[in-house]
């Protein structure tokens, strides 16, 4: 899950509104009292992700970045090139790059699919730093566990990691954007929460369980993944909301288009069959 960047703005977090600074795109001189990072990315060489490094690189067209310091975050709007240039305040930093899909080419909502992680980042005064990335795409899969059989109960099992220990997205928050749930026309006339919820931010698993209709062709259920979170500087699971430009979901089928990129990535379509035992009712008139 690589992505390649172009950077453009950076937002100083330190309050509601963040301010605006800008940039260097290329490799300019170093302003007064700061330090530069020279980033560079490549995708992951052998991916053993389920979406998978190559699709992800060739679908990303959002990508953002977090500079995690003490006492405050940089946020760097950048495009797809394969390496950018940012001024920051001397310190030590984590570096996070969020990957993602736009809902719609207007959106400003982007369904997380890759990032990249560098920690213990320098950042001394006056001096430019290289700093190497490798852009991971996230796992992700939706299955039933057994055939879905009219009128008999069926359980609906959803799994995901991001891969990158620092990056996730909320799983048990009292808002329905910060829990995983399911969407089903099928089993649940809607939206479903999950009945079990198990593991951390960054690798989690959930479940539900619906009945199935009765003389049902085929039964269509849809992920509808939550908010994405990151851990500060402090180790604290938090939110990207009022940080970035996009506001960064875990994939969710509910907010796609049937035509868009994720949408077979984050649903599973199956044949619903009628029970192995009963009777089978002709009528036919004389």
């Amino acid at each position: 899950m690589r992505i390649t960047l172009v950077g453009i703005l950076c937002w100083a977090v330190t309050g509601c509104v963040p301010p605006q600074l800008a940039l260097p795109q290329t490799d300019e001189p170093i302003p007064a009292g700061m330090g530069q990072l020279k980033l560079s990315w490549v995708s992951e060489s052998a991916s053993k992700a389920l979406l998978g490094s190559a699709w992800a690189s060739q679908t990303a067209d959002v990508y953002e970045l977090l500079a995690l310091g003490s006492g405050q975050t940089y946020h760097f709007d950048v495009g797809n090139a394969s390496d950018h240039t940012v001024a920051l305040v001397p310190g030590d930093y984590r570096v996070l790059l969020l990957a993602g899909v736009k809902r719609s080419s207007g959106s400003i909502t982007a369904e997380l699919i890759g990032s990249a992680l560098a920690e213990g980042v320098t950042v001394v005064e006056g001096v430019r730093t290289p700093v190497d990335l490798i852009l991971r795409s996230i796992d992700l899969s939706i299955s039933y566990q057994q055939t879905p059989t009219w009128q008999s109960s069926l359980t609906v099992q959803a799994s995901g990691a991001s891969r990158n220990q620092r990056l996730g997205m909320f799983l048990f928050g009292t808002s329905t954007t910060e829990r995983p749930r399911f969407k089903s026309t099928d089993l649940w006339s809607g939206y479903e929460d999950c009945s079990t919820v198990s593991g951390t931010s960054d690798e989690w698993s959930c479940e539900a369980t619906g009945t199935v209709p009765d003389a049902s062709a085929t039964v269509t259920v849809g992920l509808v993944g939550a908010t994405v979170c990151y851990q500060d500087a402090t180790d604290t699971w938090t939110t990207t909301y009022k940080l970035t430009k996009y506001s960064w979901t875990w994939p969710n089928r509910a907010d796609l288009t049937d035509t868009h990129v994720l949408t077979p990535r984050t649903e599973v379509v199956a044949t619903a069959v009628p029970p192995p035992t009963g009777a089978d009712i002709t009528i036919a008139w004389e």
